[in-house]
């Protein structure tokens, strides 16, 4: 026989770790030697759900959300999900950008890309282990920059992101 586990959690449910128990034969109707190999339990763990931020849709460069420079706070990333920014870029500028977050929570990256010079390559990449990413590029020529923010295999978590120009 076989068995495939499928639990379905409220979403009222509080975030926090829970056990599923399961028990085989609890009225002990089959005869066997050893009558306690009939439980298991599995650990789960219930996460505060994501939910999309004000952005959304910008799964891609080709929705990516305009910005301005400035700090946009309150933002989501929600797993195997990425998010797409566009910023008008002069010539001759310079850009600090930077994406602010609790590893702990998730590890987030952070890439930007000018199609002048590559439609599928960053010109700079910032995907360490520790919390927020940063990096600064300088537009020669007069051009949109794209920055995506995704997580490292599929994580998720919030966080901020700034687009300062100097």
């Amino acid at each position: 026989m076989s068995f495939t586990p499928k639990v379905q959690v409220p979403l009222s449910t509080a975030p926090g770790v829970y056990w599923v128990l399961v028990e085989a034969d609890s009225g002990q109707a089959i005869d066997e030697s050893n009558e306690l190999d009939n439980t298991a339990a599995v650990q789960v763990e219930v996460r505060e759900p994501c939910r999309p931020d004000r952005f959304e849709p910008n799964d891609s460069q080709a929705s990516a959300a305009s910005l301005v420079p400035s700090e946009q706070a309150g933002l989501a990333l929600c797993p195997f999900d990425q998010d797409w920014f566009a910023i008008a870029a002069p010539a001759g500028a310079t850009w600090d950008i930077g994406i602010m977050f609790s590893h702990t929570d998730g590890d987030l990256d952070l890439r930007v890309y000018d199609p002048l010079v590559s439609a599928s390559l960053p010109i700079a990449t910032s995907t360490s282990s520790t919390d927020d990413e940063a990096v600064t590029v300088t537009t020669p020529l007069a051009t949109t920059l794209f920055v995506r923010v995704n997580g490292y295999g599929g994580q998720s978590a919030g966080y901020a992101l700034e687009v300062l120009r100097r």
